[in-house]
C-alpha cells in the first residue's frame, strides 16, 4: 500500500481481509438477481397469468435481500479488524520515525506536525480506509453484478450499456489524479496549520516580551488563508462526480428505454426483460457509480495522500521530503545570497540586494542609522523573518530547510528589550542550557559581567520579576543566559544599549572568546571598533570592511564616526584577526 506498510505486515492481515471480501460479495447478491428476478416474476408469471410463479421469484429476490442484512453483520466486524489494524501499524510507524528523528536530530525536540499525523492523518487514514473497505469495495462489485446480470439477462443490452460504463469508470479514473493533488495539498497546509499554532503556543511568552504579536498574528492569518483556500478548492473538485453517474448510469437507461421497442418488436427482448434492464440500472449501475465516485472523491484520493505523506515521512526518519526537512548545517558559516525584505508587496523594501558572507568565528559589528535596516539583517539571520528575495543559509543550508529546534539551537538572538520571567535567578539563566550545572551558570555570570548583579539579587537562588530589575540589569542576565547556551551563531541586536560602556565591553570580549560567530547591531562606534569587520547598512550603498576601509569609501560610516563623541566612553582600539566577512 503505497510502500507505507511492507508485505510481511499486511500478510499478518490477510485472513480478515479476505472475510471481508466475501461478506461484500455475499452483500451484492441482491444486485445480481433483482433484475432476473423481476424479469422472470413478468415474463414466466404475472403477464402469463401465473401469480405463484411471479411471486416466487419476487419471494427469490426477498431473500437474497435478507442475505444481505446478515452478509453486512459479518462483513461491519472484519472491516473494523482490518482498519484497526491499519491504524496500529500507522501509529507506529510514525511514532518510530519521531524517535529516531529527534535522536540523529542530536535530542532536538520533535516538530509539532507530529500532533497532525498522529491525530489526523493516522486517523484520517483508519476512517479512510475503512470507509473505503465497505463503500467502495461495495460499489465497485455491485457495479460488476449489475453488469454480470445484464449480460445474464440481454447480451445485446450488455453490450450496448458496456461501453457508457466504460468511458463513466475511465472518466472517474481520470479525476482521481487532480483530486489526489487537492488532498496533499490540504494535507500540507494543515501539517504547516499545525507547526505553525504549536510553535507560536509554545513560544508565547517570548512573543509577548518581544512585542512580535503582530508577527505572530500575521502567520497564523497566513496559514488560516491558506488551509480555507485549499479546502475551498476540494469542494470544487467534487462538482465533476455528477457527470460520471450520467454517462454510465443514466446513460445506459436512457438508451434502453430509447431502443426497447426496436427490440422488442423483433423479439430480441421481452417486456419484463426492459423492467429487469431498468432495475439493473436503477439498483445497480447508477447506485454503484455514484458511491464509487463518491469513494473515489472523498475516501480514495485523501487515503492516496495521507499514505504518501506518512510513508515519505517515515522512510525519512521523521523528515518529510518537503522543503520543511530535519537537516544539519555541516559548520556556522551564515551566507545571504541577494538578501532582499519587504514588509508588504505594496511597500518598499527595507533591504535589497545584500549579499554577504560571515564565516564561522567572526565578530562582525552591523552600523548605520535608525531604520536603515539593521535589524531587519540580524532577524533575517536568526530565521525571524523569511527574505521575501533571494536566500540566506547557514553551514550551506537554507534557514527554511532547518528544523526550527535545530535553528533555535544554532542561532541566539539578544533583542534590546530582553525577556526575564518571574522565578529563580537560576532558573532564568539556564533556560536554554537547561543541562547547566551551578559551576557553569556562574563562569557565565562572571565571563559577561553579571556577577554583581547576580549578587545584589541575592545568588542563584534568589526569586526575581521583570518589574525588579533596571533594563540593563535584565540586559547582562540575559546576555548570560545567551552565553551559556549551546549556539553557534550570537546576534547582539542593541543588547548593551542599557548597560555601561566598561560592562559592554567585558561581554562583547566574554562573546569574541566564546566559540562561535558574534554579530553586533551596534548602536555605539566603539562596538564596531573592536570587531573583526563592520557591515554598514545604508539605501545607498551597503559595505562591509575594516575601519580604514570605510572611513576611505563609506561616507555614511564617515558620517557616524564623525558624530561620535569618543570623550564618552572608554578608549576602544579596532579588533584585528580571525575572518573577514564581505558585503556586494
Amino acid at each position: 500500500m503505497n510502500r507505507l506498510f511492507t508485505r510481511s505486515e499486511l500478510a499478518a492481515e490477510r485472513g480478515p481481509a479476505i472475510r471481508l471480501l466475501l461478506g461484500s460479495v455475499a452483500e451484492t447478491a441482491p444486485v445480481l438477481v433483482s433484475g432476473y428476478a423481476v424479469s422472470k416474476a413478468l415474463d414466466g408469471g404475472f403477464l402469463a397469468h401465473r401469480p405463484a410463479v411471479g411471486f416466487c421469484w419476487l419471494l427469490f429476490a426477498l431473500a437474497a435481500l435478507a442475505l444481505r442484512v446478515l452478509a453486512n453483520a459479518y462483513s461491519v466486524r472484519y472491516q473494523a479488524e482490518v482498519s484497526e489494524a491499519i491504524r496500529h501499524l500507522a501509529t507506529v510507524k510514525v511514532v518510530t520515525a519521531a524517535v529516531s528523528g529527534a535522536v540523529a536530530n542530536g535530542g532536538a525536540r520533535t516538530r509539532h506536525d507530529v500532533v497532525a499525523k498522529l491525530v489526523s492523518q493516522v486517523e484520517s487514514l483508519r476512517r479512510l480506509a475503512g470507509a473505503l473497505l465497505i463503500s467502495g469495495l461495495n460499489a465497485t462489485l455491485s457495479l460488476v453484478s449489475a453488469m454480470a446480470g445484464l449480460a445474464l439477462l440481454n447480451v445485446t443490452a450488455f453490450v450496448l450499456c458496456l461501453p457508457l460504463t466504460i468511458g463513466a469508470v475511465a472518466l472517474l479514473r481520470w479525476q482521481v489524479r487532480p483530486l489526489a493533488a487537492v488532498n496533499d495539498r490540504v494535507l500540507g497546509t494543515d501539517e504547516t496549520l499545525s507547526r505553525l499554532t504549536g510553535a507560536v503556543t509554545e513560544s508565547l511568552r517570548d512573543v509577548l516580551a518581544a512585542g512580535a504579536t503582530e508577527r505572530a498574528k500575521r502567520d497564523l492569518h497566513g496559514a488560516v488563508a491558506d488551509n480555507a483556500s485549499v479546502l475551498r478548492d476540494l469542494a470544487r473538485s467534487g462538482v465533476a462526480r455528477g457527470l460520471v453517474v450520467a454517462v454510465g448510469g443514466y446513460g445506459p437507461l436512457l438508451l434502453v428505454l430509447l431502443l426497447a421497442p426496436s427490440l422488442t418488436s423483433a423479439g430480441t427482448l421481452s417486456a419484463g426483460g426492459v423492467v429487469g434492464l431498468v432495475t439493473y440500472v436503477n439498483a445497480g449501475l447508477v447506485p454503484g457509480l455514484r458511491a464509487l465516485s463518491q469513494s473515489a472523491s472523498s475516501t480514495a484520493a485523501p487515503l492516496g495522500a495521507a499514505m504518501r505523506r506518512l510513508s515519505s515521512w517515515s522512510t525519512a526518519g521523521g523528515a518529510p521530503v518537503a522543503a520543511t526537512g530535519v537537516r544539519v548545517p555541516r559548520r556556522g558559516d551564515v551566507r545571504l545570497e541577494d538578501a532582499g525584505f519587504g514588509y508588504r508587496p505594496d511597500a518598499a523594501p527595507v533591504l535589497y540586494g545584500l549579499t554577504l558572507d560571515i564565516p564561522y568565528g567572526t565578530h562582525l559589528a552591523v552600523v548605520g542609522t535608525s531604520g536603515a535596516g539593521k535589524s531587519t539583517v540580524a532577524h533575517l539571520i536568526a530565521g525571524l523573518l523569511r527574505p521575501t528575495t533571494g536566500s540566506v543559509t547557514l553551514g550551506g543550508v537554507p534557514l527554511a530547510e532547518l528544523d526550527s529546534s535545530r535553528l533555535r539551537k544554532e542561532i541566539a538572538v539578544v533583542p534590546q528589550e530582553p525577556y526575564i520571567f518571574a522565578g529563580q535567578v537560576r532558573e532564568n539563566l539556564r533556560y536554554l542550557a537547561p543541562g547547566a550545572d551551578d559551576e557553569q551558570v556562574w563562569r557565565a555570570v562572571h565571563a559577561v559581567g553579571a556577577t554583581e548583579t547576580v549578587t545584589r539579587l541575592g545568588g542563584l537562588d534568589a526569586e526575581i520579576s521583570r518589574q525588579g530589575l533596571a533594563p540593563g540589569e535584565q540586559q547582562i542576565l540575559v546576555m548570560a543566559r545567551t552565553y551559556l547556551s549551546e549556539a553557534s551563531v550570537i546576534i547582539l541586536d542593541e543588547a548593551t544599549s542599557n548597560v555601561a560602556p566598561d560592562v559592554e565591553e567585558t561581554a562583547e570580549a566574554a562573546f569574541r572568546e566564546r566559540p562561535g560567530t558574534l554579530l553586533v547591531i551596534a548602536h555605539r562606534i566603539s562596538s564596531a571598533l573592536r570587531a573583526d569587520s563592520i557591515l554598514v547598512i545604508d539605501a545607498s550603498a551597503t559595505t562591509a570592511g575594516s575601519h580604514d576601509h570605510l572611513m576611505a569609501v563609506s561616507p555614511r560610516y564617515a558620517e557616524l564616526v564623525g558624530n561620535w563623541d569618543p570623550e564618552a566612553e572608554p578608549a576602544a582600539t579596532a579588533g584585528g584577526g580571525g575572518s573577514v566577512p564581505t558585503a556586494v
